[in-house]
């Protein structure tokens, strides 16, 4: 599907009010593309698109479900990435608080396989589930900093943003 080249600055170009829209249409574009690879990777995504991606699928789930809901779904399973991608975008408080809810897990890790992950889940225990009610808070408190951050960030990386799509 082509898209015209002035469609996308303008979606790139979006303020504060309208961040919410643009960024869920650009999103719609490159997740036609986004798929996993046979070993569970996230591919065929720019950098800026797969960044932008996981921070947006990281602030979903947590805003519906909190980051027990993130851990659980195939999401969570690029939590450690994610962490990486938040940093990327300017994001580093939500990196921050992504990496804190990460180190409620044994040995500061969460696996990648989805059983593995629900068994840590479900093996925590109340004090590091309230610190994932904590960080779900937190996160919740630095959220409008979300869409203008990732759509200032694509616009910086505009060349590699919906390429393929543009006519």
């Amino acid at each position: 599907m082509k898209i015209s080249p002035s469609y996308v600055a303008q979606l790139l170009a979006a303020n504060e009010d309208d961040a919410i829209e643009a960024l869920s249409h650009l999103a719609g574009f490159w997740s036609a593309r986004a798929r996993l690879s046979e070993i569970g990777e996230l591919i065929g995504l720019s950098p800026s698109e797969r960044a932008a991606h996981l921070a947006l699928w990281y602030s979903g789930e947590v805003g519906n479900g909190g980051h027990t809901q993130y851990f659980m779904n195939l999401w969570g399973s690029f939590a450690h990435e994610t962490v990486d991608s938040l940093e990327t975008l300017g994001l580093e408080e939500a990196a921050s608080i992504l990496g804190n809810a990460i180190r409620v897990f044994p040995d500061r890790h969460l696996p990648k396989e989805r059983t593995a992950r629900l068994a840590a889940l479900k093996r925590l225990s109340r004090h590091h589930l309230g610190l994932l009610h904590q960080a779900d808070l937190a996160l919740g408190a630095i959220a409008m900093q979300f869409d203008m951050q990732i759509l200032g960030y694509l616009q910086q990386h505009r060349h590699d943003v919906l390429a393929a799509e543009q006519s």
